[in-house]
């Protein structure tokens, strides 16, 4: 058993953290003290924890990363990865939209500082780059 400062360092996560996830229910210790009031977990929740943190990676909330974990059937959970999926194609493709639109604004403004007779040096520096 870990007390929750030895998991807050293990797992390099905050006990605020641990403690939140508690309060809401994704994440119980093994046991509460009830004198002390300390927490302990066990080796397999730090398991869970890294887990945790590796859906949140992923970007799903802490709300759907409850649903997962209790979750028994293989075919909701890998609808709920293929859903996650396409979520991230549609945000790769909203930064390509992005970086598009940003690379057409610069080119508009080297034209334009090109054709004035005015420049700016810090934005020339960054038109360079």
């Amino acid at each position: 058993m870990y007390t929750i400062g030895e998991i807050s360092k293990i797992v390099n996560l905050s006990t605020d953290t641990l403690r939140y996830y508690d309060e809401n229910g994704l994440l119980a210790p093994s046991r509460i003290d009830p004198t002390s009031k300390y927490r302990y977990y066990s080796g397999e929740q730090v398991k869970f924890i890294l887990l945790i943190m590796e859906l949140k990676q992923y970007g799903f909330t802490l709300q759907e990363i409850k649903d997962l974990s209790r979750c028994k059937n293989p075919e909701v959970l890998k609808s709920a990865f293929c859903q996650r999926l396409e979520e991230l194609k549609l945000e790769v493709a909203s930064i390509h939209r992005i970086i598009d639109l940003f690379r057409c604004l610069r080119n508009n403004i080297v034209f334009a500082i090109a054709h004035t007779t005015h420049t700016i040096p810090p934005l020339q520096r960054f038109l360079r780059a």
